[in-house]
């Protein structure tokens, strides 16, 4: 697993899956994407390329627009990996 760091957040990403079983060469992913604050561009771009990103922000403020985003491969949770909520979550 890597990590790479947006400029909003961290995404935890695994290494490429082995052939898939019909001898295709493509390879799968799954992203773990935090802290989006409502910039998908990262997110929506690997997805395209074939990878299941789960992106989590649980900032009160983006919880509406989060929740109506709709991209293929893309699934969103309202949840952080802070042990306290800083005020803008609250």
């Amino acid at each position: 697993m890597r990590e790479v760091v947006g400029k909003d957040g961290l995404s935890l990403v695994t290494e490429p899956g082995p052939e898939t079983g019909d001898g295709s060469n493509e390879a799968s992913c799954l992203i773990y994407s935090f802290g989006i604050a409502n910039d998908w561009s990262f997110d929506d771009a690997v997805a395209s390329r074939g990878c299941e990103v789960h992106a989590f922000d649980p900032t009160v403020k983006f919880l509406e627009a989060h929740a109506q985003h709709n991209h293929s491969g893309v699934t969103f949770h309202p949840w952080g990996l802070q042990s306290e909520l800083p005020a803008d979550c609250r």
